[in-house]
């Protein structure tokens, strides 16, 4: 546990991972998780301290956590799509033509309970709460459906996504922003964080509130 508090590291451009054990980034390893809300990748945040509440989470059973922060570094600069933005015409095209024939047409289904202004986030939301109430595994969702979304943004250039997080297990109390990347093996290298010697004089203003999403993850229309 760490006996000084942290400082606030958000809006600093600096991005942290957190979790229980040592990692190596390797092809399939750490960014692979069925409790991955927007789909596989490796999850990073703006704000040292949520980063650092990770190193209690997602333990190993029958082994000693040893709670450790990486501070990540981009071999070369990583263009990220926003999921808060609303969707385009391509993306809307894309997403009008996705066959979700087999996942019980969640996806089409979603998209017509959010009509024609939404954001990729909301559509994802909504596509993980139907799936919740159809009894479509959470690695299905991950794996086919935001799967399929993640080789379209790639093909776009695109090597992860970005959003503002915070909203939903934080229940908006701090926002910090987060960066998902899809291939973290060949986009990052990371470096362990000393958190007993920051320099905790370091703060910054929180950012700005914004509307929260639904807190739960039920689609909007009963199904």
């Amino acid at each position: 546990d760490i006996d000084v508090p942290l400082p606030d590291t958000r809006g600093q451009g600096k991005f942290y991972h957190g979790t229980s054990q040592e990692i190596v980034l390797e092809e399939g390893g750490e960014a692979v998780s069925s409790q991955n809300i927007y789909g596989n990748g490796f999850y990073t945040t703006d704000d040292l301290i949520t980063g650092s509440k990770y190193q209690k989470k997602n333990r190993t059973k029958g082994k000693k956590p040893s709670g450790v922060v990486y501070e990540v570094t981009e071999k070369q600069p990583v263009n990220f799509y926003d999921l808060n933005q609303p969707v385009d015409a391509d993306l809307k095209t894309f997403i009008n033509n996705f066959n979700d024939d087999p996942f019980d047409n969640i996806v089409s289904e979603a998209v017509n309970d959010l009509g024609d202004n939404f954001t990729l986030s909301q559509l994802f939301d909504e596509v993980r709460g139907y799936a919740n109430s159809r009894d479509i595994s959470s690695s299905t969702v991950i794996d086919e459906i935001f799967g399929n979304f993640q080789d379209y943004f790639k093909g776009k250039g695109f090597g992860g996504f970005t959003h503002q997080g915070g909203k939903k297990a934080g229940k908006g109390k701090r926002l910090h922003q987060v960066r998902i990347y899809f291939d973290p093996a060949n986009s990052l290298t990371i470096n362990k964080v000393d958190l007993g010697s920051i320099d905790t004089s370091i703060n910054r203003q929180k950012p700005p509130a914004t509307q929260k999403f639904s807190k739960d993850l039920q689609p909007t229309k009963p199904v």
